[in-house]
């Protein structure tokens, strides 16, 4: 397999690995700050147009970002692909009715989370998916790789930003830099910890209440037996969020990357 540059071009920044002989590279990142995404994906491309061969690229940017990362591949001389959800894509059914309004995030991290949790052909398992960024979103697949559907929430910034900036003096707390760095306690002293404390807490409590009505759901289905049910978490968010959350969850940091190598795989045996 040729050289081939992964990317996961999101609302706040662009992530990147790069795939060679089945073999996956560490994830890096770039915030785009006071540039464009388009002028970071360029300049992203163009320090690797000599190295690699293709880009495999998944977005939540929208058409217009997407027109114009296709036009870089070319003027860069690179194969491109756009990864779009689908009705069934690398062994997952997408529940959606209408199948391409499913964000592409989300089904890649479908696709690798199950691909991970059953890599035996025998004993197969049902998975939730949290994927925690400027959004959050829990989905559900079956032991047959069946979606079963999902919940999206604001991310952990997002929670708390509309009501940090609507006071100048709890304008600083509401930059995502900030937001990570914090240790959140239920005891706070001042406005602006009440607030983000409380949308750390809150943010964890939902995702936890929701993972709880799916594994009863899944386990009261008479569709299927399901002996067990993990969870996955990643995204920008997963790690900061993991210490919140009580049970068992499996930090995967690189989940989409893991999906777009699947896809890669696939596209360029």
């Amino acid at each position: 397999m040729s050289r081939i540059l992964l990317v996961d071009a999101g609302n706040s920044s662009i992530k990147w690995a790069f795939l060679q002989n089945h073999s996956l590279s560490v994830q890096q990142r770039e915030f785009y700050r006071r540039q464009e995404p388009v002028q970071v994906f360029e300049n992203l491309i163009r320090k690797n147009q000599d190295s690699c061969d293709a880009v495999v690229m998944v977005s939540v940017l929208g058409d217009k970002f997407k027109q114009a990362a296709s036009h870089l591949a070319k003027k860069y001389s690179l194969k491109f692909l756009q990864v779009k959800s689908q009705k069934f894509l690398a062994g997952i059914t997408n529940a959606y009715t209408e199948p391409h309004k499913l964000g592409a995030d989300r089904l890649l991290a479908m696709i690798a989370a199950y691909h991970l949790n059953n890599k035996r052909q025998t004993d197969r398992k049902a998975c939730i998916i949290i994927d925690s960024g400027t959004a959050t979103t829990i989905d559900a697949v079956d032991p047959q790789g069946n979606h079963l559907g999902g919940l999206i929430l604001p991310g952990v910034d997002l929670c708390s930003r509309s009501l940090l900036q609507n006071t100048q003096q709890l304008q600083a707390w509401a930059e995502p830099e900030n937001q990570m760095k914090r240790q959140a306690s239920v005891f706070s002293s001042n406005t602006a910890d009440a607030i983000a404390n409380a949308s750390i807490y809150g943010l964890a409590g939902a995702i936890e209440h929701i993972c709880l009505k799916m594994e009863k759901q899944i386990k009261a289905s008479d569709n299927f037996a399901v002996n067990s049910i993990n969870k996955f978490i990643c995204g920008g968010a997963a790690e900061f969020l993991l210490p919140y959350l009580d049970g068992e969850y499996q930090l995967e940091k690189n989940l989409l990357m893991q999906g777009l190598q699947i896809i890669s795989e696939i596209h360029y045996a």
